[in-house]
């Protein structure tokens, strides 16, 4: 079976993060084990994007509308993907271009934090990450953000297609959606203004 939810971690991070072993978890019991898909993206933000597009395809090409999640950067690639196919999308966290980020911060040698060979992400690569930008979401009734406060690479405030994100489609509690309800990613109950059935 073609998974249903595509899954895309952030920077430097993997299939291994707590983030996807909750949600791995939580899709297994379930008896939805079969239909995630999330592994290693590549550093290099067109390859990565690259990767994802091939399984959109693959669940179209199987008759699957996929759902999109991702965090911090996957967060980022996720509103792209969503905007270009009209998918549903969970952004936890997403990194979010804004007028006072430092592309620099980004740019020099990395290790993944859970192993693997160093990476070198350039000056061409920040490059491919502002022509992804997302400077309007087509469906934002398509958009679910997940967001906590004080968060760097969020501030969807200063700039960047989340800024007109309806206040209905954000909630500030990611963890706890990925471990509630009978349904992946429908209820938050951290806040009255954002639980869902």
């Amino acid at each position: 079976m073609s998974a249903a939810l595509i899954y895309l971690h952030g920077f430097r991070s993997g299939p291994q993060s707590a983030k996807v072993q909750a949600l791995a978890a939580c899709m297994h019991e379930h008896g939805l084990g079969d239909q995630l898909w999330c592994e290693q993206l590549s550093p290099v933000p067109f390859d990565a994007i690259a990767q994802a597009t091939a399984q959109i395809d693959a669940c179209l090409k199987a008759g699957v509308q996929p759902a999109l999640a991702g965090s911090s950067l996957g967060g980022f690639y996720a509103a792209w993907l969503a905007n270009r196919h009209g998918l549903k999308a969970v952004l936890i966290n997403p990194f979010v271009p804004h007028a006072g980020f430092d592309n620099n911060l980004f740019l020099g040698e990395h290790l993944p934090i859970y192993g693997g060979p160093a990476f070198h992400f350039t000056a061409a690569h920040a490059a491919q990450i502002a022509v992804l930008d997302t400077p309007q979401l087509q469906r934002p009734e398509n958009i679910w953000l997940l967001a906590e406060e004080g968060d760097e690479t969020g501030r969807p405030q200063r700039g960047g297609a989340l800024r007109g994100l309806p206040p209905d489609r954000a909630c500030p509690a990611a963890t706890t959606a990925l471990r509630a309800g009978p349904t992946i990613w429908t209820r938050c109950s951290a806040s009255p203004g954002c639980s869902r059935e």
